[in-house]
């Protein structure tokens, strides 16, 4: 798949002057650390980005680029999920899924109607606080199995879930299918269907109880796509170094191809 350029993570994120840095702080009763990466470091050091922003993947000449492959990470309008910032990585069937941040969880299970959301199979929503009084939901999705419900509260680094390649060609506007993978993606100020069929913001949800079961029927979505560009230490945010073409030297994004990984 082309050269792949290594990112490693490191427990304490550095926001390096020029690097374009987003932060998501962790809430109440986070680890004050940044973001988990989503996987069992102690079992998996590293894995391999395969689908990053805005439908990009790697091309048939091995370098980053937009593919169709990846057509699915995509900003759409206020009544949909905000993908253009997900993450696809290369997990495989079984393997454990952990919350990146403290939080509630909001929606938890498989959507079954003939919505798009289908196309996600069994996915996850976790709902953290901000101090600026903003939420930032991570989403997980295709996942193979789920531990946890709505309404339960998780820490940083806790197991929520199995990897796996739930959802795809369920109906018409999903793929035919998918290889085991998880789809992760963060939103800012989201908002989520009502037991009633009404719009809810994440806020209000959280407002009205955050440990309390606060039942939705439907995935997160509207809100601003967030990118998690915690996870880069930007002083060595490289192997390479020349970037490949397309890439910049600052770290201000991840791209297909690159590989997370914990230090050392």
């Amino acid at each position: 798949m082309g050269i792949l350029r290594r990112i490693m993570f490191v427990p304490i994120v550095l926001a390096v002057s020029g690097c374009g840095y987003l932060g998501v702080t962790p809430g109440a009763g986070g680890a004050g650390s940044g973001l988990a990466l989503p996987w069992d470091t102690s079992a998996s050091p590293s894995h391999e980005i395969f689908c990053a922003y805005n439908s990009e993947g790697i091309t048939s000449a091995g370098t980053a680029g937009p593919t169709s492959g990846c057509s699915h990470h995509a900003n759409g309008s206020s009544t949909s999920t905000q993908d253009g910032d997900a993450i696809d990585f290369d997990l495989h069937t079984g393997n454990a899924v952990l919350s990146v941040d403290s939080g509630i969880v909001r929606w938890a299970g498989a959507y079954s109607s003939s919505s798009s959301w289908s196309c996600y199979g069994n996915s996850i929503s976790v709902d953290t606080l901000l101090p600026d009084g903003s939420i930032v939901t991570a989403l997980y999705a295709h996942l193979d199995s789920i531990d946890v419900s709505a309404g339960q509260q998780v820490a940083q680094g806790q197991k929520i879930a199995s990897s796996g390649s739930s959802g795809g060609g369920t109906n018409g506007a999903c793929p035919s299918a998918y290889g085991p993978h998880l789809h992760f993606a963060l939103y800012t100020n989201a908002n989520y269907t009502a037991v009633n069929g009404s719009s809810i913001p994440a806020l209000a949800l959280w407002a009205t109880g955050s440990g309390v079961a606060q039942l939705v029927s439907s995935p997160p979505y509207g809100g601003s796509a967030r990118l998690p560009e915690p996870w880069i230490n930007c002083a060595r945010s490289s192997t390479l170094s020349t970037p490949p073409a397309g890439e910049d030297g600052s770290c201000t994004d991840i791209h297909a191809g690159d590989v997370l990984s914990r230090a050392g």
